[in-house]
């Protein structure tokens, strides 16, 4: 009886342990086993593989670094991006493609030479007065190449290694007056045509006379007058007439009588 009885209750507590510990193993299979340890290599590698998604910075990848340790895709982003290469393309024309006219006003410094230095205005042959050197010619250069021609002058007889450096200081003007909205004069830092200079002044007036538009021109200490047909230009966009100015060119826009 007592065999019977340890058989009984044996079996009662043994039978749900054996599901148990099936229910277990199969949730354990299902699950996958348990993950060993990960190791440096496998973290670096893993690291790698999560940087070289193409949605995610590669900044702290060492494969996306370059010798100095900035990031490939940020290499030269700040010196040589596209816009930052456009404005100093820009500045560049403005400031040592410009080419001197008569009437503008350089400032000349020379570098440890205070009684070489000097504000002068180009006369209207377009040459200059320089000490030591006399009349140089100036009008055509670009501010850079006069620097270099003062600097190969000096050195032949007076100076050794001279630094000469030059700035515009007041530009040449041309004059608007007329039937536009804003008469006066306007300085010239590059090439200007008619219809800039028109622009500049506002524009046309509701009473002005376009086609009669005229710039009077002093030349060899006379006066050329020439026609601008200007409603020609904006209606048939002939730029041809549309002529550049020159150093104290006057434009004259008239008032129409109909």
């Amino acid at each position: 009886m007592k065999e019977t009885l340890a058989e009984i209750f044996g079996s009662f507590f043994l039978y749900p342990a054996a599901i148990m510990l099936l229910g277990a193993i199969a949730l354990g299979t299902g699950c996958g086993s348990t993950p060993e340890p990960i190791t440096q290599d496998q973290s670096d590698a893993e690291v790698k593989l999560f940087y070289s998604h193409p949605g995610v910075p590669a900044e702290d990848t060492p494969a996306a670094s370059d010798h100095t340790g900035r990031p490939e895709a940020i290499v030269g982003s700040e010196e040589n991006s596209p816009d930052q290469l456009e404005d100093s393309a820009g500045e560049s024309v403005e400031n040592s493609d410009y080419l001197i006219s008569s009437n503008d006003v350089l400032d000349i410094s020379v570098l440890g030479e205070d009684e070489l230095s000097q504000i002068v205005r180009v006369s209207e042959k377009g040459s200059i007065s320089f000490p030591l050197l006399g009349e140089v010619r100036a009008i055509g250069y670009t501010p850079f190449q006069l620097e270099k021609r003062l600097e190969e002058q000096l050195e032949k007889d007076y100076l050794i290694s001279p630094s000469v450096n030059i700035t515009i200081k007041e530009y040449s003007t041309i004059s608007i007056l007329g039937q536009v909205k804003k008469p006066g004069s306007y300085e010239i830092k590059g090439r200007l045509t008619v219809t800039q200079a028109i622009a500049l002044a506002g524009g046309l007036t509701k009473i002005a006379s376009p086609n009669g538009t005229t710039v009077i021109r002093k030349l060899n200490g006379g006066e050329k007058t020439i026609s601008i047909p200007l409603k020609d230009i904006l209606g048939d966009g002939d730029l041809s007439k549309d002529i550049p100015l020159k150093p104290r060119d006057l434009i004259w826009v008239p008032e129409s009588f109909f």
